[in-house]
């Protein structure tokens, strides 16, 4: 039994490494409690039992006020709880760890741990028995370089073999230190670390002995140790091994993944462990780095082996991104909930993430192979931070590729939508030079990211396989990440991880372990104190659990099963308003990418159907932020035909949006009028002579204000040059800004006559347009049928010369030879030798976009578009 105690504290002490000793209960109230449970208990009220239990759990008792509950229970009762199976064995653990869970002292002085490992080399049997047990209790792994010299003694054979004892006592905490010391060129300190690993069963040194046995320069006699040592700690021979590097990647995927059996349990030590100039020296660095830089220590050896090894390659690459991501993960942490690290773990920190920069750097040098590779393995490994991170290189690095591999297809099908999205983005940089099956999936994943509203994730931590894929699905389906963990220790790794979670929603009746000890677990570890928790519970006991967990400030509710969708995502959504993540600004700049990427896209595309995006860009810039609506203006300007010019206008003619945002409006919906020939209603024209006219607000603060006003109205004038306008209204606006005006008597007397005057001009002014609105009727320019009209003698003094204006010489000025349908008119076949044409289809891609037969060639017809 005393095994199974241990076996339990052993999973959970090391997800667990910062439980407090203190608890705001006071013991009368404790033990009143524990009498409570028992009575109920032995009462057969097991519901009643049970939930006095978990509020002793959730009170958070020391180790001596859990001692004296056992004590109180007595060990018939709590042997029997135990026996009894589901939540009454789960809390009688929970009960048992708190027991054991002693203050342990650590002992760091180097002078007294050698005095220790001395001790226990040479001293009495009690002494010895003595050193040993502090070495093992209060020492750990840092004893081992005391250790070697006994071990590497031929004389000294009672100190020897004292000293293998003193270390096999010790455990698995002594192999890591163990393996390293390996390297040594000491042939007998070789030989007698490899059969003492032999005798530790912990298969974390078997790819190093494995090593040993495929190394032509190792001596016979250690190669034979080093096969008998794996014949032990695998039970297989060693030739019937995998190949060394083999093993070292597997070892490698262990520790990037934490695999339990791979994590330092004494102390929670994370020690980084190196045998240099013939010495076992160690350093502290962060518990959030030892996976990774373990794991890039495993690449290293294997790729020793083989540089060739693509495993290794794919295993280092995925360690360097993965280190880049954690710290950014933990800066944003720190950013979003007020995240405090340990003092000690914050100056690591600041050293690691000198070293994460320079990973981020390095990873460039992979190259487009490698990063496939990597690719198709993070798949496999639940890191969909770093999934991401290579999609963005290898989008960075693609664009001379020209290939879509399989993987990039595969990773744009994955049910993560952060994947999904870094997929669309980087096939989209690649730009492929011909159609390919998914092409049109790239653009509808970029939709999908352009309204992207909410990035928070959410950890879904429950047994029922059925349960917890049910509610995942509920989740995806509210727009938002979701992940699952099995077990609660599985779950509370995973919680403890960077980047952490928005939300942890986790089971009232999970198996191995009290729910009330995973609450208390995350409200004990800085990482995730802040994150809040809800709790799975059957139909029926929504008020118990209410009631259980009404003082515990991270839980926030209950969700009931069988789930009710509409029910469970607003309990859900409810609850999230206390994840102080910034999802907003991080669900804006999902967005901005996406708009980003479709932007990218030449304008001589014919790979991705951009059609599809269209109304969703548009949306976009009627309803998003400026940092979004700018990339998706820049991608309407080179793909967007008539049916998106709506959304433009609105844009432009909104006097609220920015200068910089209406300037680049106008811009785009003049390369629109341009590309299609757009004819432009005399109502957009004056409403674009409006604007010219609009006095627009300095903004003090920027220096350049006056030059984006110029910019603004460039923009303006261009569009109205690309505007297929009637002539009258391009007289209207020529006359309306003409360059020079009236001076003299006309300008002294609007000066002297005041607003009366002013008024009175105004209206003259009015009626000089009318009449130049009356001439101009006819929307052309020398049309013959002008000869008989019947304009006054007043307008042919005003615009005529001495010769009547439809008179022949006048035609040389405004006939059809100058401004005639070349210019402005709708017959193309005048303008077959026209140069300017030449020089917009180059600039604007009219020769891939001229016509709508152009994209039915390239998509079929409208019925396989939709």
């Amino acid at each position: 039994m005393r095994g199974i105690h241990f076996s339990i504290f052993y999973i959970l002490i090391l997800f667990c490494p910062f439980i407090s000793l203190f608890a705001d209960t006071t013991d009368e109230e404790i033990f009143k409690l524990g009498e409570e449970a028992i009575a109920h208990y032995e009462q057969g009220d097991y519901e009643r039992a049970i939930l006095k239990f978990n509020t002793i759990l959730l009170a958070r008792p020391n180790d001596s006020q859990a001692l004296k509950l056992r004590q109180l229970a007595g060990d018939e009762l709590m042997m029997k709880m135990l026996a009894e199976g589901g939540e009454l064995s789960r809390v009688a653990r929970a009960l048992l760890l708190y027991a054991e869970k002693a203050p342990i002292r650590q002992e760091k002085d180097p002078a007294t741990i050698k005095k220790l490992v001395l001790q226990a080399a040479t001293g009495s049997l009690f002494a010895r028995n003595e050193a040993i047990t502090l070495l093992q209790t209060q020492v750990g792994e840092r004893a081992i370089p005391e250790m070697l010299p006994y071990l590497a003694s031929k004389t000294q054979e009672r100190e020897r073999i004292n000293t293998i004892l003193a270390a096999t006592k010790m455990g698995r905490a002594a192999v890591v230190p163990l393996t390293e010391a390996l390297k040594t060129e000491d042939v007998y300190l070789k030989q007698q670390i490899v059969i003492l690993l032999g005798h530790m069963g912990d298969g974390r040194c078997v790819a190093n002995l494995k090593a040993i046995t495929e190394n032509p320069k190792t001596l016979p006699e250690v190669k034979q140790y080093a096969r008998e040592s794996l014949r032990k700690l695998t039970n297989r021979t060693s030739i019937a091994l995998p190949a060394a590097k083999e093993l070292f990647y597997r070892k490698g995927i262990r520790y990037y993944q934490e695999h339990p059996k791979y994590m330092p349990i004494h102390f929670a030590n994370w020690l980084d462990w190196r045998w240099e100039k013939g010495k076992l020296v160690y350093k502290d660095v962060p518990h959030f780095a030892y996976n990774e830089i373990m794991a890039e220590h495993c690449a290293h050896e294997a790729l020793d082996i083989d540089p060739t090894f693509k495993k290794g390659w794919g295993l280092l690459a995925q360690v360097y991104y993965a280190q880049h991501t954690e710290i950014t993960a933990i800066e944003e942490a720190a950013k979003d909930r007020d995240l405090e690290l340990p003092t000690d773990e914050l100056n690591q920190f600041l050293e690691e993430k000198k070293v994460s920069d320079k990973a981020k750097s390095l990873s460039r040098a992979f190259g487009y192979p490698l990063l496939i590779q990597s690719l198709k393995m993070s798949f496999r490994n639940d890191r969909p931070e770093v999934t991401r991170e290579i999609l963005n290189e290898i989008g960075n690095q693609g664009s001379k590729q020209n290939v879509i591999n399989g993987s990039l297809i595969q990773a744009l099908k994955s049910k993560d939508k952060r994947i999904r999205y870094a997929a669309a983005e980087a096939i989209v940089k690649i730009n492929p030079p011909g159609r390919f099956r998914d092409a049109d999936t790239a653009i509808k994943v970029l939709v999908e990211a352009l309204s992207e509203s909410d990035a928070r994730v959410i950890l879904v931590v429950e047994d029922d396989d059925e349960t917890r894929n049910r509610l995942i699905n509920i989740i995806r389906g509210m727009n938002m990440v979701a992940f699952g963990a099995s077990t609660g220790s599985e779950g509370l790794q995973r919680a403890k991880a960077f980047p952490p979670e928005d939300l942890v929603i986790v089971s009232s009746q999970l198996e191995d372990m009290a729910t009330s000890y995973f609450v208390n677990s995350m409200r004990e570890d800085y990482r995730t104190k802040k994150i809040p928790v809800m709790i799975i519970c059957p139909e029926g006991q929504e008020q118990k659990h209410k009631d259980l967990y009404k003082e515990i400030d991270i839980v926030k509710g209950v969700v009931t099963e069988p789930f009710a969708p509409e029910k469970t995502k607003l309990s859900i959504r409810e609850h999230l308003v206390d994840s102080n993540t910034d999802y907003k600004g991080k669900s804006r700049e999902i967005a901005r990418r996406a708009a980003s990427a479709i932007a990218s896209i030449p304008s001589g595309n014919r790979v991705f159907n951009v059609r599809l995006a269209q109304e969703a860009l548009a949306d976009a810039i009627r309803t998003r932020h400026d940092s979004i609506r700018e990339p998706a203006i820049h991608a309407l300007k080179k793909f967007g035909d008539s049916g998106s010019t709506d959304a433009l206008r609105e844009t432009l003619y909104n006097n609220s949006s920015s200068v910089h945002i209406r300037t680049l409006t106008a811009s785009a919906l003049g390369n629109i009028f341009n590309r299609q020939k757009v004819k432009v209603p005399s109502e957009d024209v004056e409403k674009l002579m409006e604007i010219l006219q609009e006095k627009l607000a300095s903004d003090e603060n920027d220096l350049n204000f006056d030059e984006k006003i110029g910019s603004f109205h460039d923009a303006i004038y261009t569009l109205l040059g690309q505007s297929d306008m009637s002539a009258a209204d391009k007289r209207k606006v020529f006359f309306h800004h003409r360059i020079h005006k009236e001076i003299g008597v006309a300008q002294e007397k609007q000066e002297d006559t005041g607003d009366e005057d002013q008024g009175d001009q105004a209206s003259e002014d009015r009626e000089e347009t009318d009449e130049e609105e009356d001439i101009w009727k006819d929307d052309s320019f020398g049309d013959d049928s002008s000869d008989d009209s019947s304009s006054d003698d007043s307008s042919e003094d005003d615009y005529s010369s001495d010769d009547d204006s439809s008179s022949e010489d006048d035609s040389d000025d405004y006939g059809d030879d100058d401004y005639g349908d070349d210019d402005y008119g709708d017959d193309d076949s005048d303008s077959d030798s026209d140069d300017s044409d030449d020089d917009y289809e180059d600039d604007y891609g009219d020769d891939d976009y001229d016509s709508e037969d152009d994209y039915e060639d390239d998509y079929d017809s409208d019925d396989d578009r939709d």
